[in-house]
């Protein structure tokens, strides 16, 4: 049965919303339909203490929203198929010889074609892979999901909460911590994840978003490492 643990309607919550968070050894699950930067931050370190971290949020395009996002993904440029010097240079002297050859001939055109498509075949073929290091347990969506939940290990947090930083130090806020079972938490978190699923969004889909509202900062967006993420950009938050 759960129990509760702690009530708290006041501005700027503070630790009364972090704490748990913070101190979280097992799992963490969020649904913010907004973030500020510095959460999305705190979500991928504890993920990267080994913590299983699951969030629901939005696409929804508050520029500090979207810088939010961009720290959640990684552009990885990946190698679809290496070149092929020799190829290329075959088909190089092909297309030339066929070119000039032409000239006399212009059925001999024909070679010059084959040296194209050799020199086609060996140039190397990339992508970009846009991935999170959340992986599966990130979700974004354009379903109308409005509810506030954390769960931290035994704990969950319901209230008017977003992690934003308006939300957790400005504005007047409610929360309520209860202690509960894994089965309890599952069965308050499980309706929120399955509605944002049956209208996720790709992470490419994302990724467009952070790129265009970057472009409207006259900002380049680079293909990142593995390591990286998307850089952020010098927005004043105003939500």
């Amino acid at each position: 049965m759960a129990v509760l643990r702690a009530t708290s309607c006041s501005e700027g919550l503070r630790s009364r919303v972090l704490e748990p968070v913070l101190t979280a050894k097992k799992r963490i699950y969020v649904s913010s339909p907004w973030l500020s930067e510095e959460f999305a931050e705190l979500l991928l370190r504890k993920s990267r203490e080994g913590v299983e971290v699951r969030l629901v949020t939005t696409l929804d395009k508050p520029p500090y929203h979207v810088r939010a996002l961009a720290r959640l993904l990684v552009a990885e440029r990946v190698v679809l198929r290496p070149g092929r010097p020799i190829l290329v240079g075959l088909g190089l002297v092909l297309f030339v010889a066929g070119a000039l050859l032409a000239l006399v001939s212009p059925a001999l055109v024909l070679t010059a074609l084959v040296g194209l498509m050799l020199v086609l075949r060996g140039l190397s073929a990339h992508a970009v892979r846009i991935f999170s290091p959340l992986g599966s347990g990130l979700v974004v969506t354009k379903a109308p999901v409005h509810a506030k939940l954390i769960v931290a290990d035994g704990l969950v947090g319901i209230g008017s909460v977003n992690l934003t930083r308006a939300g957790v130090y400005g504005n007047v806020e409610c929360l309520a911590w209860i202690e509960a079972s894994d089965e309890e938490a599952e069965r308050l978190w499980k309706p929120i994840e399955e509605a944002a699923a049956r209208d996720a969004v790709s992470l490419s889909e994302v990724h467009k978003v952070v790129a265009k509202r970057a472009a409207r900062r006259r900002a380049t967006l680079p293909h990142i490492d593995h390591t990286h993420a998307i850089p952020k950009h010098s927005l004043q938050e105003r939500a």
